[in-house]
């Protein structure tokens, strides 16, 4: 995950400044929210640019890289589910597993003590019909 965060980040920098840049040069006159300035402007793209790629990205890498699905997106990013949450339920399935497993041995066991008496009431019956 590291390392591709690694090689990603910048990636994704250099997308958005050479995006900005093309944006830039293909407009004549910046908008009157960059105060009319191109470099403004410029870097105003950048950012938004930068931070919009960055949204789509950390859920991607995450759910790529870990397995993990964001519960939410929001302007202010992803949410992930709480590592106490899962934790709880790998816990919670880790003891139905265990529960099952000695359900089973029991049910293993009733039925190999079932066979045995079966067995001698066969061997009884037997016994007494020939007599």
């Amino acid at each position: 995950m590291k390392r591709a965060v690694r090689l990603i980040i910048p990636l994704l920098f250099a997308a958005s400044g050479a995006s900005a840049i093309a944006v830039v040069d293909a407009t004549r006159i910046a908008p009157a929210v960059a105060f009319g300035n191109r470099f403004v402007f410029a870097l105003q793209l950048f950012l938004l640019i930068f931070y919009a790629l960055l949204l789509l990205a950390v859920p991607l890498l995450r759910g790529v890289c870990r397995g993990e699905l964001p519960i939410e997106l929001t302007a202010r990013g992803a949410r992930f589910p709480e590592p106490s949450a899962e934790a709880a339920r790998a816990l919670m399935s880790q003891e139905l597993h265990d529960r099952i497993r000695t359900v089973e041995q029991g049910l293993e066991q009733a039925q190999r003590d079932l066979d045995r008496a079966a067995a001698m009431i066969s061997s009884s019956i037997w016994k007494l019909e020939s007599k």
